[in-house]
C-alpha cells in the first residue's frame, strides 16, 4: 500500500508541475499575447501615390506594446515598404513585436516615401 501511495503522490506532483510550467510559459510575465494592429492597403494605392495623391492607410507614428502584432494586408497590385519590411502585392504580412524599442524607417505608403516610426513599449500587464 505504501508503494502505491508513493507512486500516486509522484504522479500528482508531476501533473501539477507540468501544469504550472505550462502556465508560466504561456501566461507568465512577458507573455506574447497582445493586440492586433491591422492595416489594409486598398487596390489602386500605388496609382494614387504616383498621381501625387495621399492615402490614409497607417499613421506616421505607431505606438504598440511588446506582444502586439502588426498585420498589413496588401490588396494593391504592387509591393509596398512598411518600415523595414516589404509587403508583396496581394500578400499579408504579420509581425509580432518581441522587444521594447523604436523602428525608424522609410514607408512607401506615406506621400513622397516619408518616414514611419514605431515605438514599442513594455507589455501591458
Amino acid at each position: 500500500m505504501g508503494r502505491r501511495l508513493l507512486w500516486f503522490a509522484l504522479w500528482v506532483v508531476a501533473v501539477l508541475g507540468a501544469g504550472a510550467l505550462t502556465m508560466v510559459l504561456t501566461r507568465g510575465p512577458g507573455s506574447l499575447t497582445g493586440v492586433d494592429h491591422t492595416f489594409v492597403v486598398p487596390a489602386g494605392t500605388g496609382e494614387t501615390l504616383d498621381a501625387g495623391g495621399s492615402v490614409e492607410v497607417l499613421p506616421r507614428d505607431l505606438e504598440v506594446h511588446v506582444g502586439d502584432r502588426m498585420v498589413v494586408v496588401n490588396e494593391d497590385n504592387r509591393p509596398h515598404e512598411v518600415g523595414p519590411w516589404t509587403v508583396p502585392a496581394g500578400n499579408t504580412f504579420t509581425f509580432r513585436f518581441k522587444a521594447v524599442g523604436r523602428y525608424d524607417s522609410h514607408c512607401s505608403l506615406h506621400q513622397g516615401g516619408g518616414r514611419f516610426f514605431i515605438d514599442v513599449l513594455p507589455p501591458l500587464t
